[in-house]
């Protein structure tokens, strides 16, 4: 598959077997469906973050991509060997890259021009402005 875009910022598209994608991400990819006539597993595993999270390897939230004219079973295709991390995507380059020009940002400073929250007492607790 391709990769070309990540939480709706094109990049500059590349080629894996696999993605890891971590809680709230999105990427859009495309798939070129140019394998022989058959059904496939389109497989998911949670990163292994926690134990609770254990990777078994048997995916946790399979689908399946069936050919036109395919017969009706399920696939016999094998997962793909990846390494298991907690990591998020670590190749991803904007394709229209973002520069700004530093000159219009105030030198360091101690302090931020902004006030506390008001703050108003209900009664279903405090409620912040």
């Amino acid at each position: 598959m391709t990769v070309i875009q990540t939480d709706f910022v094109p990049i500059v598209p590349y080629t894996t077997q696999h993605i890891g994608i971590a809680i709230g991400q999105r990427y859009d990819v495309i798939i070129e469906a140019n394998q022989p006539n058959a059904t496939y597993w389109l497989r998911t595993w949670p990163q292994p973050c926690s134990a609770r999270n254990a990777n078994t390897g048997t995916g946790t939230a399979n689908a399946y991509v069936q050919y036109e004219g395919a017969s009706d079973v399920l696939p016999t295709s094998t997962p793909v060997a990846f390494t298991a991390s907690c990591n998020d995507e670590q190749t991803l380059v904007p394709h229209v890259p973002i520069t700004l020009d530093p000159s219009g940002f105030p030198g360091n400073r101690t302090a931020m021009p902004v006030s506390a929250p008001f703050r108003v007492n209900t009664t279903g607790g405090n409620v912040f402005r």
